[in-house]
């Protein structure tokens, strides 16, 4: 049987936020539910995070 893990991770400091198995809107049901949110179709670990990565120019830290 194959099983499908979701990993998330956040657009501006590159870190996973979240592994789930199932579906990608249940990953991202979980990471909303973690304190991460969605910013259209990128995601981020906190609103710092995304402050950042508008500051960056819409960059991640290994893109600088």
């Amino acid at each position: 049987m194959i099983t499908k893990w979701y990993e998330i991770t956040c657009d501006y400091c590159c870190s996973a936020i979240t592994h789930e198995i199932g579906s990608v809107k249940f990953a991202e049901q979980m990471l909303i539910e973690r304190g991460g949110f969605i910013k259209g179709k990128h995601h981020f670990c906190d609103e710092n995070c995304y402050n950042k990565w508008l500051e960056n120019g819409k960059k991640n830290v290994l893109d600088t």
